[in-house]
């Protein structure tokens, strides 16, 4: 567990809200360049229900590429892995196993709890940094919202089998990108059990992807709190998919010792517990929060209590004084 734990880094993100617009339909998502040693030689997978986004080597020896100078024989997996997800709306229930959607992998399903919820992973998706349009790198904001839902940038939803790419109306939607068997229940293919599916094409390419969250409501104020887990793991022998064995029994260890930390896999939870081997930044007391950014015809201004008493004052580009306002206790 210490090797795990010291080949393992935890982020805790808070996301809060800060317009005056409700967000419908708010996903989030985490992108992925992994470059595994060669970049030119890497597979991706989803672990479904480990809700986990990892790569992997395609062959038992990772050669140099592209300047980099590869791992070499018995080369390493590494994935991304989601201990805490995002709050589910409320409904006022306490749900059981539906939807499949985060049932199968989330948090807060069938526990005597109302609204307690969260997702796990939900949508997985590759792409390449060039080739063919639908399936290159993203430019426009249609296309990275497209992706967040395993759509194509053509509008072609993600499908089963192959490269995730098949234009047939007949093809299998698909809410996981190369799940291999991790998903006995069809959860990606809306409850419809399929067969193994994972990447075979050793074709060069420098493949990205994202793993995405959701869709929640996301109202104004409202705040989010994830927990993810960014994991290694090399094998000693058994080649590369050996390693990616290794990778989730890892992430199993690492999820078994997150959930035994009072607090870690709640919101609020600044992971203090962890071992750190880095120093954490000390919170700032005085820091100021404005939103909406831009503003219009009005700002709030949010400040600590040591604030109280000073006075606020809002500059143009230019340094000119444009308004000053008493901070308020």
């Amino acid at each position: 567990e210490d090797l795990a734990l010291a080949q393992t880094v935890f982020i805790h993100y808070k996301i809060i809200n800060r317009s005056i617009q409700d967000l419908h339909d708010f996903r989030m998502g985490f992108f992925m360049d992994p470059d595994l040693g060669c970049a030119n030689d890497d597979f991706l997978g989803t672990d479904v229900g480990r809700s986990m986004f990892y790569v992997y080597n395609w062959d038992d020896v990772d050669e140099p590429c592209l300047g980099a100078l590869g791992y070499g024989p018995q080369p390493p997996a590494f994935g991304m892995a989601v201990l805490t997800g995002p709050r589910m709306d409320a409904d006022g229930s306490d749900n059981i196993n539906e939807p499949l959607v985060p049932a199968f992998n989330g948090s807060g399903f069938d526990d005597g709890t109302i609204d307690n919820e969260r997702y796990g992973l939900c949508n997985t998706m590759q792409w390449n940094r060039e080739g063919a349009f639908a399936v290159s790198d993203p430019s426009i904001p249609a296309h990275f919202h497209g992706f967040l839902r395993s759509q194509w940038k053509d509008g072609t939803p993600q499908t089963y089998g192959g490269i995730g790419y098949d234009l047939d109306t007949g093809a299998i939607a698909s809410n996981f990108l190369y799940p291999d068997d991790s998903d006995p229940f069809g959860v990606g293919t809306n409850g419809v059990p399929q067969s193994s599916w994972h990447e075979t094409q050793q074709q060069p390419q420098d493949r990205r992807g994202v793993a995405s969250m959701g869709p929640i409501t996301f109202a104004p104020g409202d705040e989010q709190e994830i927990l993810i887990a960014y994991v290694y793991a090399r094998a000693t022998s058994g080649g590369a998919l050996a390693s990616v064995t290794a990778l989730q029994h890892r992430v199993d260890s690492i999820a078994t010792f997150a959930a035994t930390i009072p607090g870690i896999m709640a919101p609020g939870s600044p992971c203090d517990a962890l071992p750190l081997s880095i120093a954490q930044h000390a919170k700032n007391t005085t820091a100021l929060h404005v939103y909406p950014i831009p503003a219009n015809d009005h700002a709030t201004i949010v400040t600590s209590n040591q604030g109280t008493g000073r006075t606020i004052q809002i500059l143009d580009a230019h340094g000119s004084l444009v308004a000053q306002h008493p901070a308020l206790g």
